[in-house]
C-alpha cells in the first residue's frame, strides 16, 4: 500500500536545514583536532569496553544508530584511526 504525505515548503525546509546540521555537526566531531592522539581499532575498543573483533564488526552499526564517530583516517579496518575526543565525546554523551 502506498501512503502519501503532504508536508509544507516551509517544514521540508526546515527539516532540510536540521539534516544538514546534524550532517555537519557529525562532520566536526569526527575531525581530528591539532593536539588529538589518533587511536587504533583496538585501543578504541578497549575505551568502550568491546573485544577488538568485536568492535571491528559493530563500529558502523554504532555510528548509524547512536553516532558513533567515523575514523578520520581509513574505512574503519585494522589501519584505521579514530579521533580521541571524538571518542571521549561520543562515550560521556552516551553516561
Amino acid at each position: 500500500m502506498t501512503q502519501i504525505i503532504v508536508i509544507e515548503k516551509d517544514q521540508l525546509q526546515q527539516l532540510i536545514r536540521d539534516e544538514i546540521r546534524a550532517a555537519l555537526s557529525a562532520i566536526e566531531t569526527s575531525k581530528p583536532q591539532e593536539d588529538d592522539t589518533l587511536l587504533t581499532p583496538k585501543q578504541v575498543a578497549e575505551i568502550i569496553g568491546y573485544a577488538p573483533s568485536t568492535f571491528g564488526r559493530a563500529w558502523r552499526r554504532l555510528h548509524h544508530e547512536s553516532g558513533f564517530p567515523r575514523p578520520v583516517a581509513g574505512d574503519g579496518g585494522k589501519g584505521s584511526r579514530w579521533s580521541k575526543k571524538a571518542i571521549m565525546k561520543w562515550v560521556e554523551r552516551r553516561g
